[in-house]
């Protein structure tokens, strides 16, 4: 499902790759930009630059990242984790001050990955439950997608609490009239991805999708981010691939996964996938190089 050719890619599987948004950390955006000044021009205008947010990462350089990505021209997307937050003012001042020193008006709500919550939210929905997106002017929600699953969710390894999550959701959006949407984890196969996505459309479910994927990485730094992040049964496909020892240390890339989502379309003819997310393992620059080649490639 990967390849590392730089090979030609269709119209529909450019157009998900040229708007393609993609993930940072403070420290990781902060070495970028340090290290490799000249090559942050080349991030398109407009461009989402979603802003991790992991355990003991201070808010203030939260907000920085936040300021200095808008003050180049792109989208800062901040992760906003609820277990990782003690209070409801709490909340109130980080998002105060994301929309008030950085101008975000959009946020990755999440439930945060850790078992022991630090305050009163433990979900993504008790934090849109608040009311303080709405009222602190943000417009846009970005929720979490689980197309292989999630044990926190659904500890019997089904889909029951996971969809009637998605549901409450969807009718939230109704209700608040902000835009929703769904963000997934990386995966490594483009099949789990598309069942999903038609189980989510044929339930009703109407909030666009975008897929994670790894960017170029060596397939030994892909198989340990997998494992680590809990990646579902897509991640075999990595290991099979890694029987072969000549393929260890080279880069792989998910040119083909690309156009395999690109191709996704329901019963209607309607594209199942409204976009890919990146997440840069193999670091920002490569991820650039890449992006640029195959856009620019037949």
């Amino acid at each position: 499902m990967f390849t590392t050719d730089q090979t030609p890619i269709d119209v529909q599987p450019r157009g998900l790759l040229s708007s393609a948004s993609f993930e940072v950390t403070p420290k990781s955006w902060y070495k970028f930009r340090t290290s490799r000044p000249e090559d942050v021009s080349r991030i398109a205008a407009g461009t989402k630059v979603f802003i991790a947010s992991i355990p003991r990462t201070p808010m203030v350089q939260m907000v920085e990242t936040a300021r200095g990505l808008r003050a180049l021209g792109l989208e800062p997307v901040p992760h906003i984790p609820a277990r990782l937050i003690d209070s409801k003012s709490q909340l109130k001042d980080m998002l105060s001050a994301l929309r008030s020193e950085a101008d975000v008006s959009a946020a990755l709500v999440i439930a945060g990955g850790v078992k022991e919550q630090a305050g009163p939210f433990s979900s993504s929905i008790d934090l849109v439950a608040t009311g303080l997106f709405d009222q602190l002017g943000f417009t846009e929600i970005v929720f979490a997608g689980h197309p292989e699953g999630n044990r926190d969710i659904d500890p019997d390894g089904g889909v029951t609490q996971a969809d009637a999550a998605l549901r409450w959701k969807q009718d939230w959006r109704h209700r608040s009239g902000m835009a929703a949407s769904l963000l997934t984890q990386f995966l490594f196969s483009s099949a789990p991805a598309l069942d999903w996505a038609k189980h989510q459309r044929k339930a009703g479910i109407e909030l666009p999708i975008t897929i994670g994927l790894a960017g170029p990485t060596r397939l030994t730094e892909l198989i340990r981010y997998g494992i680590s992040c809990g990646v579902g049964p897509s991640l075999a496909i990595l290991q099979r691939k890694a029987l072969d020892v000549r393929r260890l240390l080279h880069l792989i890339a998910p040119d083909d996964l690309i156009a395999e989502l690109a191709a996704g379309v329901d019963h209607t003819g309607t594209p199942l996938i409204a976009g890919v997310h990146v997440f840069p393992f193999g670091g920002i620059a490569d991820f650039l190089d890449w992006q640029r080649i195959a856009l620019s490639s037949g």
